[in-house]
């Protein structure tokens, strides 16, 4: 784990990019413990499975409420990733 590659203490000899990762929690029908936990590079993307029902989804950023789909699922992506989605 790299906080800053511009400490002196990087002896790699090697240019390193650091990237923002998204850390996504997977919390079904209203609990409050995840199910599922993943650091993911790039994007994430959320999906309905094998239902045939569209998902009810709610998106949070440190707590704080981004949005509400209805849908097949929903991607999210950082700055830097999903530069073929656009």
């Amino acid at each position: 784990s790299f906080d800053s590659m511009d400490e002196p203490s990087n002896t790699l000899g090697v240019m390193v990019t650091l990237r923002m990762r998204l850390f996504c929690e997977i919390m079904r029908n209203g609990s409050d413990v995840p199910e599922q936990v993943h650091e993911v590079l790039n994007e994430v993307v959320i999906d309905r499975g094998s239902s045939s029902f569209l998902s009810n989804i709610e998106c949070y950023e440190k707590g704080r409420f981004v949005t509400r789909v209805q849908a097949d699922g929903i991607m999210l992506a950082t700055p830097t990733g999903s530069t073929a989605y656009s």
